[in-house]
């Protein structure tokens, strides 16, 4: 009966997380915020800090997304729909083709007009984006050649040690046994944050002219999930260690989509600093 009954819960629980689209960027384009962290303009990845913007930029692209939705200022959905092609996020400024905040599809086909009582336009993306000048296009950068941001193995063993080990999870005759691989998850997750740091302190050494803070922005982003990723995997085999299976699935499904966007994030920061030929 309980082995049921848990296996239902687990059930549950294995369906919520699926639900979520691993490696997915959340962009938010802000119209207000009731909390006062961000103004009317301002793009972040998710609830972050925002993007900085270089001085150069009109706006900012967001590549290949994958649907929108428009957010109250209590997190709810007010409308969504899916999207066919890129998207561009006007914003005002000197010499800029729009004087209000507009959100296009980049041919111009159609204008996304703000819905009344709406915080933030949430627009889901598994591609890049970047930066665009005010003829809408990415400019050349002479940025750093080789210089890989993600050298770490464990971007690529994480994520499959960590789906077999929610499988484990789920599957109580299975459970007791995976403490041990969990406590090595968590240190690849711990590992990953470090490598990563280095390569940010490194990357840093060569500044990126009026790109370096929008670049930080990114990095620090990057960052701030990974450190999610750590927590929630401390959490998972901490309440595997309590025998709370369920609770323990969620938090190891927490980490392993933290990682993925982490994973997404360090892959614009590299497609950012690598020279380009421009539009």
């Amino acid at each position: 009966m309980i082995s049921r009954i848990l296996s239902s819960a687990l059930t549950l629980a294995m369906m919520a997380i699926g639900t979520a689209q691993a490696g997915n960027v959340d962009y938010r384009v802000w119209y207000f915020d009731d909390d006062g962290f961000h103004q009317e303009g301002d793009i972040s990845y998710g609830p972050g800090p925002a993007l900085v913007r270089p001085s150069w930029a009109c706006g900012r692209r967001v590549g290949s997304p994958d649907y929108y939705r428009w957010v109250d200022g209590y997190g709810n959905t007010m409308s969504s729909a899916n999207l066919s092609q890129d998207v561009h996020v006007w914003l005002p400024g000197k010499g800029c083709p729009y004087n209000a905040l507009t959100i296009k599809y980049r041919d111009g086909s159609q204008t996304f007009a703000h819905q009344p009582g709406a915080s933030y336009m949430e627009i889901s993306t598994s591609s890049g984006g970047g930066w665009i000048d005010a003829q809408g296009k990415i400019p050349a950068c002479n940025c750093l050649p080789n210089f890989p941001i993600k050298v770490s193995a464990n971007w690529k063993l994480v994520p499959s040690i960590s789906s077999s080990l929610k499988a484990d999870l789920a599957d109580p005759r299975r459970q007791t046994r995976v403490l041990a691989a969990l406590r090595d998850l968590q240190y690849r997750m711990d590992e990953l944050g470090t490598s990563l740091g280095e390569r940010i302190a490194q990357r840093r050494r060569s500044p990126l002219g009026d790109r370096e803070q929008s670049v930080q922005s990114v990095e620090n982003a990057a960052t701030d999930a990974l450190a999610l990723a750590a927590r929630e995997a401390s959490l998972c085999t901490d309440a595997a260690g309590s025998r709370q299976y369920t609770l323990a699935y969620a938090a190891c499904g927490r980490a392993e989509a933290a990682v993925a966007v982490a994973d997404r994030l360090a892959e614009e920061v590299q497609s950012v600093i690598a020279p380009q030929p421009g539009e």
